[in-house]
C-alpha cells in the first residue's frame, strides 16, 4: 500500500496521485540541477524533462498497478513499477534525444552514453525513494493497525473488569438482603418493610444508573444512602454513618458508576462488621485542588486486626479504571488511621458535565 491507496477500499486517492507527482517532479529538478553542476550533461533543460519522463512514467505505470491490483505484493508492485517505467522513459529520452541534437554520427558515441549515464542515475534514485517511501507507509499502517488493536483489548479488558465487578456486587449483596428480609417478615414486619423499600430503591438506582458511563453525584450518595440503611438494618447499633457533601462542588459533578460502594462495602465488611461494638462509617465528596476527593473513613479493626481478608479484586478493579478513564490524573490511596480503621480517597478531575469520552459499560 502506498499514499495513493485507501487503506480501507484500496481505491486511489487523487490527493495521493498529486502528492507522488510533485515530489516526483522536485527530484527530477534535483537530479537535472546535479547533473549540470557535475556537468554529465551540458543542458538542464534537456535533463529535467528526461529526468521527468523517467519520473512521471513510473507515476503513470505505478497507478495503473495500483487500479487494477491494489492489493498486490509489494515486491510484484514495484518490479512491474521499474522495470515498465524505466522501458517508457527510455524510449522519451530517446525521442527527446533526437529532437534536441538530430541523428548524427556524434549523437550515437556521445549523446547516448550520456543519456544512458542519466537513465541509470534517475532510475536509481526514483527506485530507491519509491520503494523507501512505499516501506515507510507499510510500516506505519502496520504500527498504527497494532496500536487500534491494543487499544481495543485494553477496552475490552476494562469492560470485563468492570462486568466482572458488578456480577461480584450484585447478587452477592442482593441474595443477602433477600434472605435477611425473609427472617424478619414474620418477625419484625416493620424492620422487614423498611429493609424491603430501602432495597428497592437500590435496585431502582443500580438499574438505571449504574450502567450509564458517568452519573450526578447526587444520585450517588442516594445509592450509597440506600446501601448503608440496609446495612444498619442488618447490623442495628453497631453501624452508624454520615454523607457528606462539601458546598464547594457543583451541583452538576459527575463520577463513574460503581467506584464509590465497593470502597463502603468494604468499611462495612472488614472494618466495622469484625469489631464487637461496631463503629461508624463517614463519606464526604470535596473539591481538593481543583479536583474531586472522595473519601470514606471508619473506626473499624483496621488493616492488622481484620479477619475478613478480601482478594483484592475489587481494588484492583477499581485502580484500573481510574487509570483508564483519567491517567495519573486519578488515583486511589488506601491507609490506616492513627485511631484505628481505614481511609480509603479517590482522586479524580473534577467533572462537572458528561464528555464523550467515556467509559463504555
Amino acid at each position: 500500500m502506498s499514499f495513493r491507496l485507501d487503506n480501507e477500499t484500496g481505491k486511489l486517492r487523487v490527493k495521493g496521485v498529486i502528492t507522488d507527482c510533485v515530489i516526483s517532479s522536485l527530484v527530477a529538478f534535483t537530479i537535472a540541477l546535479i547533473l549540470k553542476l557535475t556537468e554529465i550533461s551540458a543542458s538542464f533543460t534537456l535533463s529535467a524533462l528526461i529526468a521527468h519522463s523517467f519520473s512521471m512514467s513510473c507515476i503513470f505505470v505505478a497507478v495503473l498497478v495500483d487500479a487494477y491490483y491494489p492489493f498486490a505484493a509489494r515486491m510484484f508492485k514495484t518490479s512491474i513499477i521499474v522495470c515498465v517505467g524505466m522501458a517508457i522513459g527510455a524510449i522519451l529520452t530517446y525521442i527527446l534525444l533526437i529532437n534536441f541534437y538530430g541523428h548524427s554520427t556524434s549523437f550515437l558515441s556521445d549523446r547516448i552514453f550520456k543519456a544512458a549515464v542519466i537513465s541509470l542515475s534517475i532510475g536509481a534514485v526514483v527506485t530507491f525513494f519509491f520503494h523507501s517511501r512505499d516501506k515507510t507507509v507499510l510500516i506505519q499502517h502496520k504500527l498504527s493497525e497494532a496500536q487500534l488493536q491494543k487499544a481495543n483489548q485494553e477496552k475490552a479488558l476494562i469492560e470485563s473488569q468492570l462486568k466482572m465487578l458488578q456480577s461480584q456486587i450484585e447478587p452477592h449483596f442482593l441474595f443477602n438482603t433477600l434472605a435477611n428480609i425473609q427472617a424478619m417478615i414474620f418477625h419484625q414486619p416493620e424492620v422487614a418493610s423498611q429493609l424491603l423499600t430501602n432495597l428497592t430503591d437500590l435496585l431502582r438506582q443500580s438499574l438505571t444508573k449504574t450502567r450509564q458511563d458517568k452519573i450526578q453525584i447526587n444520585d450517588e450518595v442516594t445509592f450509597i444512602k440506600s446501601y448503608l440503611s440496609i446495612q444498619k438494618i442488618r447490623l442495628g447499633e453497631r453501624l452508624d454513618f454520615q454523607i457528606e457533601i462539601s458546598e464547594h462542588l457543583p451541583e452538576d459533578t459527575h463520577i463513574p458508576p460503581l467506584l464509590v460502594q465497593p470502597l463502603v462495602e468494604n468499611a462495612v465488611k472488614h472494618g466495622i462488621g469484625p469489631r464487637p461494638q461496631g463503629g461508624e462509617i463517614k463519606v464526604s465528596f470535596a473539591k481538593i485542588n481543583e479536583q474531586l476527593c472522595i473519601a470514606i473513613k471508619d473506626n473499624g479493626v483496621g488493616f492488622s486486626i481484620s479477619h475478613t481478608k478480601g482478594n483484592g479484586i475489587a481494588l484492583n478493579n477499581i485502580r484500573n479504571r481510574i487509570n483508564s478513564l483519567f491517567g495519573d490524573k486519578g488515583k486511589l490511596v488506601i491507609r490506616e488511621n492513627m485511631s484505628g480503621g481505614v481511609t480509603s480517597e479517590l482522586y479524580m478531575p473534577l467533572l462537572t458535565a458528561p464528555t464523550e469520552h467515556t467509559e463504555t459499560t
